[in-house]
């Protein structure tokens, strides 16, 4: 009672206000005596009220976090979003760019399979050009400019064009019975490579680094594979059931190239430097 009573008084009129206007010295000894046992019940009973109201500022702050930390995931994930359409652009026409040197060369590639008379000749060719396309890429870059006038540029004309080569490293394409040899008699002349009986179907694989200067049909000779190394070595593989590279293509020794044909197929090889054919199971260790 004394409480309800105490808080009615509290809503009419202020405690601070009644001792100032304090009728009497036991008016304001009972007002001070309120004051005393409110206080204390007030301040327990809006304690949970304060917690909560740090608590919501707590969870006001860290909204407030969270949001700029989004802020700051969304501008990244567009400024990502932005470089990747640029790369892909780039991608775009770097690949369109690249489909149309590889479709130029491999129809030059053809021409060439038409105009030359026998193998030989196409080998010879194609070396031609990977021996002229090597040395345009072996040329010097430009000269830089002086870094200020007056200033002299010396260029070492004796320094290499670039890192020389050692041997080759080669293996054999597929693997199977030796059908003939190299320098086997094959009629009137002499095998100038080694023919394999390989499984139906085999992984046929790049005998050593280089770029693909021809793959497709040749006349007498199947689906065919000639491949520029470097140092003027050249391989021929022939007679392939399927292919999967095609030309200008870049391998490594192991990539693969096609398959053999079904049934009992037969795939020869042949090796050249600098146009002389050389035997292939001379490279291949013990």
């Amino acid at each position: 009672m004394r409480l309800t009573a105490a808080l009615q008084l509290m809503s009419r009129r202020p405690l601070v206000f009644s001792l100032m206007r304090a009728d009497s010295l036991r008016e304001t000894v009972y007002l001070r005596a309120v004051l005393e046992t409110m206080l204390p019940e007030v301040q327990r009973r809006t304690a949970g009220l304060r917690s909560e109201i740090v608590r919501g500022r707590q969870l006001q702050d860290k909204a407030r976090r969270a949001a700029a930390t989004l802020k700051a995931s969304e501008e990244g994930l567009n400024l990502r979003r932005q470089q990747l359409v640029a790369v892909e652009s780039r991608q775009r026409i770097a690949s369109r760019s690249a489909q149309g040197v590889a479709s130029r060369e491999a129809d030059r590639a053809l021409a060439l399979a038409e105009d030359t008379r026998d193998i030989a000749a196409l080998m010879e060719r194609l070396q031609a050009d990977g021996t002229l396309r090597t040395q345009l890429a072996a040329l010097p870059g430009p000269v830089p400019r002086p870094d200020r006038p007056g200033s002299m540029l010396v260029v070492d004309e004796n320094a290499p064009a670039g890192p020389a080569t050692g041997s080759l490293s080669w293996i054999m394409p597929v693997s199977g019975r030796i059908v003939s040899g190299f320098g086997d008699a094959t009629g009137a002349s002499r095998s100038i490579g080694v023919t394999l009986a390989p499984a139906a179907g085999a992984q046929i694989v790049a005998p050593a680094a280089g770029r693909v200067a021809f793959a497709g049909d040749y006349r007498g000779f199947g689906r065919i594979v000639i491949i520029d190394h470097d140092d003027g070595w050249t391989s021929l593989i022939t007679n392939l059931g399927r292919l999967d590279v095609g030309v200008s293509a870049k391998v490594l020794q192991g990539s693969p190239l096609g398959l053999a044909g079904p049934g009992r197929p037969t795939v020869t090889i042949e090796l050249r430097k600098d146009g002389t054919p050389v035997n292939p199971l001379g490279l291949i260790g013990p």
